[in-house]
C-alpha cells in the first residue's frame, strides 16, 4: 500500500485499539461522545444519570482520558458535560453519570458548536486574525507602570526572547511550581481557546440581547456582525480596565496549566534519564521562539538535545495500520522539523507514564489527536 494511501485511510479508521471513533474530537478540546437516550435512576441515596447508545470505542476513550472534558452529541446538537464524570462498571452496560446534586438533570444546552466553528474558520476574515490585531491595536500604544512597552517582543535572556504579542502584563506562570512569569501574556493564548471564544460569545449575546440560537446555520453572516461588535468594544472587553480579563484569564489559565504541569512532569523525569545536574537543563519560556519557531520545550544542554513534550492522553498501543507499529493517543499534534528537535517525549498527567521516539518516521493523524511511529520507542514507561 503507498505511503499516500495509508494517510488518506488514517482517519477513517475506527477501531485502532479502542483510540480512534468517529465520534472522537482528538484536537486538544473535549472528547465527542455520541448518545441515543438517557434515563435518571436512583439507587437508595444515590442519584444517577444512565447515558445510552454510546458504542464501546467510546467507552474505551471515557476510560483511558479521565481528564478530559466530554461533550455528548445526538441528532447533531451538543451538550457539554465537563470534565470527565463516567462511571463505566462494565464495557458492555451503559455507563452513567453519579447526579446526587442534581447537576446533570438536564442535558440540553452548554451548546459549544457555534465556537467551534470559529475556531476551526480558515476563510479570510477569521476570529484568530482579527483578535490578534485587535490586541495589536490596544496595547501597541500603551505602557506598564514602569514605562516598559506593553507590545512587541520581549528579550529577558537567550533563552527567553518571544514572538511580537502583549508582553509586560498578565505575563504566563511557568517553571516549578508555577513560580516563575514570563514577560509573554496569556492574552495571546486567547486566538486558539475554544473556551474564550465561547465566553466572548456569551458578553455579546448578553450586552447586545442577542440570542445565539440558530446563528451556527447562518454563521458567515453572524460572523461578520460578531467581528464587527468585538472591534468597537475592543477596549472595553479586552483593554487592561476591562471587567472581564479576570474571568478570562482565568478560563486560559485551566487548559494552559496542564502543558506546563507535564513540562515540569518531563523535565523530572529527563534530569533522571540524563543524569543532569542543576543547570544541565534549559526550559524555555511561554511565548519563546524556540518553541513557537522551532518547536522546542527543552534542552539536555551537555548532549545537545531538543525536546518537543507533548501530554499522553491513554496507553501506547499496537498499531493495526500497515508499516507502522505504535500508536500514541495525543492532542495538538504536528509534525517538527528534525533539523531542530531531536526528539519526542508523551507524558500522562501525573508524569507516572510517558514514551519517548526519535524524532523521524512517523505520521500525525486524527487532527493532531494520534501518532502512528515505525519505530521502537526509546523508552516506554
Amino acid at each position: 500500500m503507498g505511503k499516500n494511501i495509508i494517510i488518506e485511510e488514517l482517519d477513517r479508521i475506527k477501531t485502532l485499539m479502542g483510540i480512534i471513533t468517529e465520534s472522537e474530537e482528538l484536537d486538544g478540546g473535549p472528547l465527542m461522545i455520541k448518545y441515543s437516550a438517557t434515563e435518571k435512576k436512583s439507587y437508595g441515596t444515590n442519584s444517577v444519570v444512565i447515558v445510552k447508545g454510546i458504542s464501546n470505542d467510546d467507552k474505551l476513550l471515557i476510560q483511558n482520558n479521565r481528564d478530559r472534558d466530554i461533550i455528548l452529541v445526538i441528532n447533531g446538537k451538543e451538550v457539554k458535560i465537563g470534565k470527565n464524570p463516567f462511571t463505566i462498571k462494565n464495557i458492555n452496560w451503559d455507563p452513567y453519570i453519579l447526579n446526587n446534586s442534581g447537576k446533570y438533570n438536564d442535558l440540553i444546552g452548554g451548546d459549544r458548536s457555534l465556537s467551534y466553528l470559529f475556531k476551526y474558520d480558515k476563510s479570510d476574515q477569521t476570529y484568530q486574525k482579527t483578535l490578534r490585531k485587535l490586541l495589536q491595536k490596544i496595547y501597541s500604544t500603551k505602557t506598564d507602570e514602569n514605562g516598559d512597552p506593553m507590545y512587541g517582543e520581549s528579550v529577558k535572556d537567550e533563552n527567553c526572547k518571544t514572538n511580537r504579542g502583549v508582553i509586560h502584563y498578565r505575563g504566563v506562570k511557568y517553571g516549578a511550581d508555577f513560580s516563575l512569569v514570563s514577560d509573554w501574556s496569556i492574552l495571546n493564548y486567547f486566538d486558539t481557546n475554544s473556551e474564550i471564544i465561547s465566553k466572548l460569545l456569551e458578553i455579546y449575546s448578553t450586552k447586545t440581547k442577542t440570542s445565539l440560537e440558530g446563528k451556527k446555520d447562518n454563521f458567515e453572516d453572524f460572523k461578520v456582525m460578531f467581528l464587527n461588535w468585538l472591534v468597537v468594544n475592543g477596549e472595553e472587553i479586552l483593554g487592561p480596565q476591562s471587567i472581564y480579563l479576570d474571568d478570562l484569564e482565568e478560563l486560559n489559565w485551566s487548559t494552559l496549566k496542564r502543558g506546563i504541569t507535564n513540562e515540569q512532569n518531563a523535565i523530572n523525569v529527563l534530569k533522571q534519564i540524563h543524569n543532569i545536574e542543576e543547570g544541565g537543563l534549559t526550559e524555555y519560556c511561554p511565548g519563546s521562539i524556540q518553541d513557537t519557531r522551532y518547536g522546542r520545550d527543552l534542552k539536555v544542554n551537555s548532549e545537545n538535545l531538543y525536546y518537543q513534550i507533548k501530554p499522553l492522553n491513554g496507553n501506547v498501543k499496537d498499531s493495526t495500520v500497515e508499516g507502522f507499529k505504535y500508536a500514541v493517543p495525543t492532542n495538538s499534534m504536528k509534525k517538527y522539523n528534525p533539523n531542530y528537535v531531536d526528539r519526542l517525549m508523551f507524558i500522562n498527567d501525573n508524569g507516572s507514564k510517558y514514551v519517548i521516539f526519535e524524532n523521524k518516521d512517523y505520521e500525525v493523524t486524527s487532527k493532531g489527536g494520534l501518532v502512528l511511529f515505525k519505530n521502537e520507542p526509546l523508552f516506554n514507561v
